[in-house]
Protein backbone atom coordinates (compact mmCIF):
# COMPACT_ATOMS: atom_id res chain seq x y z
CA UNK A 1 0.00 0.00 0.00
CA UNK A 2 1.23 3.37 -1.04
CA UNK A 3 0.99 6.46 1.62
CA UNK A 4 -0.77 9.09 0.44
CA UNK A 5 0.43 12.45 1.42
CA UNK A 6 -2.29 14.61 3.15
CA UNK A 7 -2.12 18.32 2.37
CA UNK A 8 -4.69 20.86 3.88
CA UNK A 9 -6.35 24.29 2.07
CA UNK A 10 -5.97 27.42 4.04
CA UNK A 11 -9.48 26.38 6.13
CA UNK A 12 -8.06 23.78 7.54
CA UNK A 13 -4.90 25.83 8.77
CA UNK A 14 -7.37 28.32 10.28
CA UNK A 15 -9.36 25.52 12.00
CA UNK A 16 -6.01 23.88 13.07
CA UNK A 17 -4.24 27.23 14.79
CA UNK A 18 -7.70 29.11 15.52
CA UNK A 19 -6.32 32.19 13.32
CA UNK A 20 -7.09 34.14 11.11
CA UNK A 21 -6.32 33.82 7.05
CA UNK A 22 -4.12 36.51 6.77
CA UNK A 23 -2.65 35.23 10.46
CA UNK A 24 -1.04 32.36 8.10
CA UNK A 25 0.10 34.72 5.50
CA UNK A 26 2.13 36.42 8.12
CA UNK A 27 3.76 33.56 9.19
CA UNK A 28 4.83 32.50 5.69
CA UNK A 29 6.28 36.21 5.51
CA UNK A 30 8.20 35.63 8.66
CA UNK A 31 11.36 34.00 7.90
CA UNK A 32 12.23 33.37 11.42
CA UNK A 33 8.95 31.63 12.28
CA UNK A 34 10.33 29.36 9.80
CA UNK A 35 6.51 28.11 9.09
CA UNK A 36 6.16 25.32 5.96
CA UNK A 37 5.96 26.63 2.63
CA UNK A 38 2.21 25.46 0.78
CA UNK A 39 2.41 24.24 -2.34
CA UNK A 40 -0.11 26.12 -4.99
CA UNK A 41 -3.12 24.01 -7.30
CA UNK A 42 -5.42 26.30 -8.94
CA UNK A 43 -4.54 29.58 -7.43
CA UNK A 44 -5.23 28.19 -3.83
CA UNK A 45 -2.44 26.96 -0.96
CA UNK A 46 -2.10 23.86 0.42
CA UNK A 47 0.02 22.57 3.20
CA UNK A 48 1.97 19.15 3.58
CA UNK A 49 0.36 17.58 6.74
CA UNK A 50 3.41 16.13 7.60
CA UNK A 51 5.38 19.30 7.49
CA UNK A 52 3.02 21.30 9.69
CA UNK A 53 3.57 18.36 12.06
CA UNK A 54 7.55 18.80 11.94
CA UNK A 55 7.29 22.47 12.20
CA UNK A 56 4.97 21.90 15.34
CA UNK A 57 7.58 19.90 16.99
CA UNK A 58 10.39 22.68 16.31
CA UNK A 59 8.79 24.86 18.21
CA UNK A 60 8.32 22.13 21.32
CA UNK A 61 11.81 21.50 21.38
CA UNK A 62 12.82 25.05 20.74
CA UNK A 63 14.31 26.08 17.50
CA UNK A 64 14.91 29.25 16.10
CA UNK A 65 12.17 31.17 16.07
CA UNK A 66 10.17 28.98 18.82
CA UNK A 67 7.80 29.85 21.10
CA UNK A 68 6.27 27.65 24.24
CA UNK A 69 3.73 26.33 22.63
CA UNK A 70 2.62 26.07 19.59
CA UNK A 71 -0.25 28.50 18.06
CA UNK A 72 -3.77 27.27 18.47
CA UNK A 73 -2.48 25.11 22.06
Amino acid sequence: MVDQEKYLPVAAMRRRYDVSTRSIYRWLEDEVMRFPKPITIKNRLYFKEADLMAWEDSLRFGFPGATDKAPGN
